[in-house]
C-alpha cells in the first residue's frame, strides 16, 4: 500500500464566503466520487512581484505538507466505539465536535471490516485548540475502501475526501487563513493520486481570495521520491494565474503565462 506524502497548494487556508459571485467550477474524476466544486470568484490580482510568493507557497506545500491517506484512514477508526459516535473536541475555549459514523466497523474490536465506508465531521466554533490558534467552520472526511487486513494494516484501495465549509484558522501572529473546498485522494496498489479544488484567502493576499485546482491529477507510484506527473492553477482575480507542472525531474511555473521557470525536486 502506497504512503504517499504530497501537499496540496496552500492546503491549511481558506476562503472568504462571497455574496453575489458568479462562481466557477473545479471538476476531476478520481476513484468513486466526481470533484465537481464550485469556486469562488478570485479577487486578488497575482503580479510580477507578488506571482513568486504566491508559487512558492504552492510549492511549499507540495515539499513539505504530509497528506499520509493510509495513517489518515486508520485514525479514523481509533476513537471509534460504536458504528456511529460524536464526541466533544478539547477546546479550551468555544466548542467543537466530532462525529463518526459508520455501518462498516466491527465495533467489538474496534476494527474496520473488508470493505466499507466512514464518515467523520469535524465542526469548530471558535474552538481554541491552544493559546495560538482558533478554528471556525467545518471539515468532513468521506472514506471508502476495499481489501482491509487487520493484520497488516493494510487496505487493496482508499478512496478519500475531504471538504471545507466555511473553515478558517486564525492565530495572532499570521492571522485568519482559510479554505473551502474540497480534495480527493485515492491509493490504488502502488499509485496514490490526489485532485483539489479550493478557494483560498490569508493575509498573503490581503484577505481577498485565489482559488486553486489541479488540471491533471497529481500522481506518485510508490517506488519514486516525488510525484511523476500532475499539474494545477492558481487564479487571480483580471484573468491572473500561476500554473504549476510536474515535470521530470522537478516543476515548471509560469506567471501569468510568462517564461517557464524550472524549479528541480
Amino acid at each position: 500500500m502506497n504512503r504517499f506524502s504530497v501537499g496540496l497548494a496552500w492546503l491549511g487556508l481558506a476562503c472568504l464566503a462571497v455574496v453575489g459571485c458568479s462562481p466557477e467550477e473545479g471538476s476531476s474524476s478520481i476513484g468513486t466520487w466526481e470533484l465537481n466544486v464550485p469556486l469562488k470568484t478570485p479577487s486578488f490580482e497575482i503580479s510580477d512581484e507578488n506571482g513568486s510568493g504566491i508559487a512558492q507557497a504552492g510549492l511549499d506545500s507540495v515539499g513539505l505538507a504530509e497528506v499520509d491517506l493510509v495513517a489518515r484512514a486508520l485514525s479514523l477508526k481509533a476513537p471509534v466505539l460504536r458504528a456511529t459516535e460524536t464526541t466533544a473536541l478539547p477546546c479550551t475555549s468555544g466548542s467543537g465536535s466530532a462525529s463518526v459514523a459508520s455501518n462498516d466497523l466491527n465495533a467489538s474490536a474496534p476494527e474496520f471490516n473488508v470493505s466499507g465506508s466512514i464518515k467523520t465531521v469535524l465542526s469548530y466554533s471558535n474552538c481554541s485548540l491552544s493559546d495560538l490558534l482558533e478554528i471556525n467552520g467545518q471539515m468532513t472526511v468521506d472514506q471508502s475502501w476495499t481489501g482491509y487486513n487487520a493484520a497488516t494494516a493494510r487496505f487493496d484501495t482508499i478512496d478519500y475526501r475531504i471538504t471545507f465549509t466555511n473553515y478558517s484558522q486564525s492565530t495572532d501572529l499570521s492571522g485568519t487563513l482559510s479554505v473551502e473546498g474540497a480534495i480527493d485522494g485515492s491509493v490504488n496498489g502502488s499509485t496514490t493520486i490526489l485532485d483539489w479544488a479550493l478557494s483560498l484567502s490569508s493575509p498573503a493576499t490581503n484577505g481577498l481570495i485565489v482559488t486553486s485546482a489541479t488540471t491533471n491529477s497529481v500522481v506518485k507510484n510508490d517506488a519514486d521520491s516525488y510525484p511523476s506527473t500532475g499539474a494545477w492553477i492558481i487564479k487571480g482575480a483580471n484573468d491572473t494565474s500561476v500554473v504549476t507542472t510536474i515535470v521530470a525531474n522537478g516543476l515548471e511555473i509560469s506567471i501569468n503565462g510568462a517564461q517557464l521557470t524550472i524549479i528541480d525536486w
